[in-house]
């Protein structure tokens, strides 16, 4: 087991690689694709879709790397459209379900975990399971003003 410095310090070197995992993951996926890659919450529903038609929940699992791209291209559009969102690692609650898993926290109203919803698009198979999440998280957040 990782001491709680270690896991600190792989949260945050997680952070530091969104960049360069999103570029390795442009380059794996067909130009069509990549084009459509703007952060954008119509840019989730390009992403899904693709995965859905290449990927089962298996499939990605064994694929550590894409599925990490994956969750990082999640974490940095969801940063850009909800952009009070902070990155967060909860070290101190081992029952906690976010436990030693990196999220997008807004503080005591929504936490985001990436990894979790690249499996969960493959589960549900909607095409547009992320972006009609998020657009909740954008209503939800928006009746606070």
């Amino acid at each position: 087991m990782s001491t709680r410095e270690e896991q600190e310090e792989k949260f945050n070197w997680w952070i530091t690689c969104i960049p360069d995992k999103i570029i390795s993951l442009k380059k794996k996926l067909p130009e069509e694709v990549t084009n459509q890659l703007d952060f954008s919450i119509e840019s989730l529903d390009v992403l899904e879709n693709y995965l859905l038609n290449v990927y089962s929940i298996k499939t990605m699992i064994n694929d550590k790397e894409m599925w990490d791209e994956c969750a990082s291209y999640l974490a940095k559009t969801y940063k850009k459209i909800i952009p009070q969102s902070k990155y967060y690692i909860e070290l101190n609650d081992k029952k906690n379900v976010f436990y030693n898993k990196p999220i997008l926290r807004v503080e005591d109203k929504i936490d985001f975990e990436p990894h979790s919803f690249v499996t969960t698009t493959l589960s549900r198979k909607k095409g547009n399971l992320l972006s009609t999440l998020i657009q909740r998280h954008i209503d939800y957040l928006s009746k606070d003003l």
